[in-house]
């Protein structure tokens, strides 16, 4: 390739149509460029000699800047020749106007190989679009017109030459920084009105008055192929927001409507189910006759699914305005009334619409930095309705007010309160009052001084105050009591003991020691009716142990006791196992963590042939004190549930606990994780015979064997049994060298178990011969809510299986993709839109890109309760953060994405945190 520049042989018109005969005269000639306006510029860019033919090549004719009339277009055009070859013309800055813009349209058909036309900065006026748009509805190759005006006008038409039919093809017409008129935007309307192909129609960074937006509304019925209309920075007011809501009525064909004054806002068209269009109306300013206006359009609207109001500085009476017309809309989903400016008197208000409205389920205010407002619905009446309150400063007033307006609202049965500054008297305040309604309803109370002493404190004040408390406890900082209804009280219970109805007590990890509990012996000992005492993950030492041995005797009904420990312990066993013979009714016991001495052994074994339920998960014991345990396992024939999780056995223990197992048909939740492992052949024969006497527990429902490390022999035993365990509901395999045959011979067997519904096989070797596998047994497992398959080694094709298995899965709330062997998971992305129940996704660690992303983004708004998203060490890039950012605007229940170590900078990453908190790029 060569350029010859030729300044000095065209001066004029006359000779620049003579070089243009070249473009189809000489076959070498690949472009030529003239400016005739000074500085004259003449260059002819020829093909080399190795190089590709001529007519395999793009030709460009560039008549930039020659002061050409109309006239001189049809001289252009006959020393081009019939059948030129050109793919760009650049006719830009030249005298052209409307006429000449005519002709250039009608010539059209004859640039059969044409990609681009320029025609900027020839005065082509208003007329002109109009031609234009006349001429993208026309001319089937025509695809995109872009039209910008400014300084310089911009007209650019871009062509398309593929063979798809008219409405296979999307066409775009883009007019953007210019001032519209309502008359430019009828006749506008008017000539797209008739394309056939989907149409998208942009007048963004333009001025739409309300007036011309009026126009457009008449227009958009008869628009029936059109797709998007982009009005992105072209609204000027909230009037005019406001009015093109009103396209919800007008054209039935809206599916979505996302509006933002000088900001990003579009309308989607398309075929609308039922209860399926969303609006969004923000960062306005909604007060008075706007928001009047607003109420009757959307009151006379369609059925919507969601509708977004945040940051309209409604506040509190703007808000409690709307809520008074909850009652009047069509909304089938969720409103958004975040970023309001509301205060506690606005929480008051929106408690009391949860109350009032029948078809409202539940209610989410925080009046923190994140300022959310979210009121859900249902489509059925007298629905049970939930309400969650955080960082909201409340004080003892508004606590009072707001318990006697759940006072009367029988229907609300779930409150929840976080960290919104509570003291130890407005809580017993609050409980006192819900207590009196003698209503069945749920609290949880979390508050970072709910610890330790002050926990127990606040517990049996709670317990002094409610008679018709039912379960009451603390985990962590989390105050959690649950009432019952008056008619639910037992005539027993409803005597002068206040605590008498209460069946369960819990103190759960919150720092309490032994010695805490010596102030609750006089209120434990009055609940005469309780049935589960949970004291797990503290530290009760020999104090705690004695308070337990000296109420015990004072619970008859007690079923149920947990002291899981966090620490080994060897005393807290040693001084209870006594108390516990003469706990006559404990069915169910957890010793999990503590310490088992040889004497506390003999004593358990009496115990033991009792019980429904034993947790003894991370004991210690000595091999003689082992035995003496699982010996009297054997006789437990009642046994629903063992639990022995991380306990180090030896060849004799596993010998008798196999025994122990043959005997107890009653099994139904067999937990034994990483209490055998074969790490040799001789280990190995110990697994498979403890595996071996699992055979005959048909009643299995949970399984729970992580860390055998049973490879291929134990799977084909395994698969041996599970067809017989038809009421099986979970079971978990990890780490046990599982290969990809194993895994298909595992599946296969698992399609009896038609009941199944946790599926854990993370860390193992499963490939794609057990992915294709699931997509033929997953589907007939229809109650299947966890699929965990991390850390395995699913290829490309596997994914594409494993997608066509999650599709079918319409219980699912938790899929585990961590590591899982390949990036390409965009179909299994995709699939997660046929999941409506799906809370859960991990997609960490498989150098996943935009295109995950990008398709997380499009499906996160169909599945509304989504709460978290992982996708931690993957190659996420700006254009994946940010199409998630702007998917969260849509998802109100999705409380995180986490994309620590992707490829994102430290600067994008904090903007992007800025535009929404639930975007986490760091663990600090």
């Amino acid at each position: 390739m060569f350029i010859l520049s030729a300044n000095d042989c065209c001066s004029s018109v006359e000779g620049l149509v003579v070089l243009t005969a070249l473009l189809s005269d000489c076959p070498a000639v690949l472009e030529l460029s003239i400016r005739l306006q000074s500085p004259v510029q003449v260059s002819i860019v020829f093909s080399g000699g190795r190089e590709k033919a001529a007519n395999e090549k793009s030709k460009i004719l560039c008549l930039s800047c020659c002061d050409l009339l109309p006239a001189h277009l049809e001289k252009v055009w006959r020393s081009l020749g019939a059948s030129s070859d050109l793919t760009l013309l650049d006719l830009s800055s030249n005298c052209l106007g409307k006429k000449g813009l005519k002709k250039l349209l009608e010539v059209l058909p004859r640039l059969g190989s044409i990609q681009e036309v320029n025609a900027s900065n020839n005065g082509i006026g208003r007329e002109g679009v109009a031609l234009l748009a006349g001429a993208l509805c026309s001319h089937n190759n025509l695809t995109q017109i872009h039209i910008s005006g400014g300084d310089r006008e911009q007209v650019i038409l871009k062509f398309c030459h593929d063979k798809r039919k008219d409405k296979q093809r999307l066409k775009m017409f883009r007019i953007n920084n210019s001032s519209i008129l309502p008359s430019n935007v009828t006749t506008l309307c008017r000539q797209l009105a008739s394309c056939r192909s989907h149409l998208e129609l942009d007048l963004s960074h333009s001025s739409l008055t309300d007036k011309a937006i009026a126009n457009l509304l008449k227009c958009l019925p008869k628009m029936t192929s059109l797709q998007r209309l982009n009005v992105s920075h072209s609204i000027m007011s909230t009037s005019g927001a406001v009015m093109l809501v009103r396209c919800l009525n007008v054209c039935q064909r809206v599916t979505s409507v996302e509006l933002r004054p000088q900001s990003e806002s579009f309308i989607c068209f398309g075929i609308v189910k039922a209860e399926e269009v969303s609006c969004r109306l923000t960062h306005c300013r909604l007060k008075g006759d706007e928001l009047e206006r607003l109420l009757k359009i959307l009151q006379q609207g369609p059925h919507l699914s969601n509708l977004n109001l945040s940051s309209n500085q409604l506040g509190d009476e703007g808000v409690k305005r709307f809520l008074d017309s909850l009652q009047t809309l069509k909304i089938t989903s969720y409103v958004n009334l975040s970023g309001n400016g509301l205060t506690q008197e606005g929480v008051l208000d929106v408690v009391s619409a949860l109350c009032n409205c029948n078809h409202v389920s539940g209610g989410e205010v925080c009046l923190g930095a994140e300022q959310k407002c979210l009121i859900w619905f249902t489509p059925c009446e007298g629905c049970v309705k939930t309400l969650s309150v955080r960082e909201s400063r409340l004080e003892h007033d508004h606590l009072i007010r707001l318990a006697e307006i759940v006072s009367i609202c029988p229907s609300l049965i779930k409150l929840e309160f976080k960290n919104n500054m509570l003291d130890s008297d407005w809580i017993a305040d609050f409980v006192k009052l819900l207590n009196s309604s003698q209503r069945g309803v749920s609290v949880s109370i979390e508050e970072y001084w709910i610890r330790s002493e002050d926990a127990v404190s606040l517990l049996c004040r709670c317990l002094e105050l409610g008679s018709n408390i039912h379960t009451i406890g603390v985990n962590n900082t989390t105050l959690h009591l649950s009432l019952m209804k008056s008619t639910e009280l037992s005539e027993d219970s409803a005597d002068l003991n206040p605590s008498m109805a209460t069946k369960k007590i819990s103190l759960v990890d919150c720092a309490m020691e032994g010695h805490h509990l010596a102030s609750m012996e006089s209120v434990i000992t009055k609940c005469s009716s309780l049935t589960e005492l949970d004291l797990s993950h503290n530290s009760l030492g020999a104090e705690g142990a004695e308070f337990l041995c000296s109420v015990l005797p004072s619970l008859p009904n007690l079923t149920s006791l947990s002291i899981d420990s966090k620490e080994p312990c060897v005393t807290v066993v040693e001084k209870l196992s006594e108390a516990l013979l003469q706990a006559k009714a404990i069915q169910c016991l957890n010793l999990s963590g503590h310490v088992i001495s040889d004497s506390a052994a003999h004593v358990m074994t009496r115990v033991l042939p009792t019980l429904r339920s034993l947790n003894l998960s991370h004991c210690e014991w000595s091999a003689a004190g082992g035995l003496q345990l699982l010996g009297a396992l054997g006789e437990s024939v009642r046994l629903e549930g063992l639990c022995l999780d991380s306990v180090q056995l030896s060849e004799e223990s596993r010998v008798c606990l196999a025994h122990a197992l043959r005997n107890i048909k009653s099994i139904r939740s067999l937990k034994l994780n990483k209490t055998a492992t074969a790490t040799g052949p001789s280990k190995e024969n110990e697994v498979l015979q403890l595996l071996a006497a699992t055979e005959g527990l048909t009643l299995m429902k949970e399984i729970e064997l992580n860390g055998w490390r049973m490879a291929d022999r134990g799977i084909e035993q395994l698969s041996r049994f599970l067809p017989a365990w038809t009421e099986l509901r979970k079971i978990s395999l990890s780490k046990n060298l599982i290969s990809d045959q194993s895994g298909d011979q595992l599946l296969e067997a698992l399609n009896r178990c038609c009941h199944l519904e946790e599926l854990h096989l993370s860390s193992n070797s499963l490939g794609d011969l057990t992915a294709a596998r699931m997509a033929l047994v997953l589907p007939s497992l229809t109650h299947i809510t966890v699929l965990d398959i991390a850390e395995n080694k699913i290829g490309e094709e596997g994914s594409v299986n494993l997608a066509k298995a999650v599709t079918c899965l319409k219980n699912l709330t938790k899929l585990q993709l961590t590591s899982v062997g390949t990036s390409e998971l965009c179909e299994v992305a995709a699939s997660l839109a046929h999941c409506p129940l799906i809370q859960d996704v991990g997609l960490g660690w498989n150098n996943c890109g935009d295109k995950v992303a990008e398709e997380l983004a499009r499906v996160m708004p169909l599945c509304q309760k989504l709460t978290r998203i992982d996708l931690e060490s993957n190659t996420v890039s700006v254009v994946g953060a940010e199409a998630l950012v702007r998917a969260l605007q849509l998802c109100p229940a999705l409380q995180l994405i986490r994309l620590w170590r992707n490829k994102v900078p430290i600067s994008v990453a904090k903007r992007l945190s800025q535009r929404d908190r639930r975007l986490n790029f760091s663990s600090t």
